[in-house]
């Protein structure tokens, strides 16, 4: 009879760990990902690892319809847009004896309540960031700003716009000075929600009751209309179309994940050096707040290797993995304290958001319709710019939608 060097019997069958991720599919990280699992069967023989790769948009969907059949992977990767869909489905495992005390206690206090449904956690991050201010110091120079003192609110933010915008590029072509996603897709959404809650708003009152049309929204959105007027950010624009901007040296200022920046730097590598981050900045209501943001780890019910499934969630967590693959991909946060503290994690670009995961704000309630609200808001915002609808009106018809959507 043959062993493995470890004494794991070779002619017992191995286990089977389905891992379900868009990462592997994608030529930036597949690579990362295949090296990472093959690491992980050489110091774990019982166990192999098993990828069901899926394209980003639509593995969600995927997921639920396996799911509904019985035949869930063991372990999903998702998003926050996400993870309401999933609780909803009630077809996630918690997490929190699955992974242990000490484990779960690392976690930063905010993601950890982001991602705790009904006192129990059923996700946890692989890799995090809140949004956060991506700026070109060079166009900073060009328009007399000091690209060692970004923006500390939004007051500033604008008069830094202002300036930006009056440059033009080496083909005269304009330049925009601030960069906020307002496209027909739930991560426009979920930003705009973001400078929602920072203006002192968002879609629920103290009571947990759908409640838009307040002060702080009404701020939100003409602050959003004098953008669009004065000309600073692109109409209706993703974040891929305002990554491409920044590429090409035709935006100062704009909200984006830490990882967006390697879209940018795939389009254009020599502006990898331009490129600087900065906190979010603070209004009158808030010191600069976000949604999580961050690519999550479940555990399914129906798996049957629960345990060995956790141990693989700790090992692609784990400082040893995240660093490398901090290395080899994009820029991110750890949610995980321990790791983020690390002398060995991450690198100076990160380095002035590193504290950013204490300003994780969670949403009154988790929604599993909460992508289709994303793009109610969406939609609304665009009333209160290209639509000309005041910001009163364009939120009063955004109260309607979301008490029809969300229960």
């Amino acid at each position: 009879m043959s062993f493995y060097a470890n004494g794991v019997n070779a002619a017992e069958e191995k286990i089977t760990l389905r891992y379900a991720t868009w990462c592997v599919m994608e030529e930036g990280t597949g690579g990362f990902f295949r090296s990472m699992a093959e690491k992980y069967e050489e110091q774990t023989p019982s166990v192999k690892i098993e990828f069901l790769g899926y394209p980003y948009g639509d593995i969600t969907q995927q997921i639920l319809i396996m799911a509904n059949a019985g035949d869930a992977p063991d372990v999903v990767q998702t998003e926050p847009n996400n993870y309401n869909t999933y609780l909803g489905s009630m077809f996630v495992e918690p997490l929190d004896n699955l992974l242990g005390k000490e484990y779960i206690e690392d976690i930063y206090p905010s993601v950890k309540s982001a991602l705790t449904y009904n006192g129990k956690i059923y996700a946890v991050p692989f890799i995090s960031c809140p949004y956060v201010l991506v700026y070109n110091k060079e166009l900073f120079k060009e328009a007399g700003l000091d690209p060692d003192n970004p923006p500390k609110t939004y007051q500033e933010m604008i008069s830094y716009a202002e300036k930006l915008a009056k440059l033009k590029d080496a083909n005269g072509n304009s330049v925009y000075g601030l960069g906020l996603t307002t496209a027909s897709v739930p991560v426009s959404g979920n930003s705009v929600l973001t400078t929602m809650i920072n203006f002192g708003g968002g879609i629920y009152n103290k009571a947990g009751k759908i409640d838009v049309v307040n002060k702080g929204n009404i701020e939100a959105f003409e602050f959003y209309k004098r953008l669009y007027e004065k000309k600073l950010n692109p109409e209706s624009a993703k974040l891929k179309d305002l990554r491409n901007l920044m590429a090409i040296g035709r935006l100062g200022m704009y909200f984006d994940q830490t990882w967006g920046t390697a879209g940018v730097c795939a389009i254009n590598p020599d502006i990898k050096e331009k490129l600087m981050l900065a906190p979010m900045p603070a209004t009158n209501e808030t010191d600069g707040v976000s949604l999580l943001q961050s690519h999550l780890l479940l555990i399914m019910k129906d798996s049957k290797h629960k345990e060995e499934a956790a141990k693989f969630v700790k090992y692609l967590t784990s400082k040893e993995t995240l660093t490398e693959y901090y290395e080899k991909s994009s820029p991110f946060l750890s949610g995980r304290m321990s790791v983020n503290a690390s002398a060995d994690f991450g690198d100076d670009f990160i380095e002035p958001i590193k504290n950013s995961l204490n300003s994780i704000i969670t949403l009154a309630k988790m929604d599993p319709n909460m992508a289709n609200a994303y793009l109610e808001i969406s939609a609304a915002v665009q009333r209160a710019t290209i639509g000309e609808e005041t910001p009163k009106a364009a939120l009063q018809k955004l109260d309607v939608s979301l008490k029809r959507i969300l229960k």
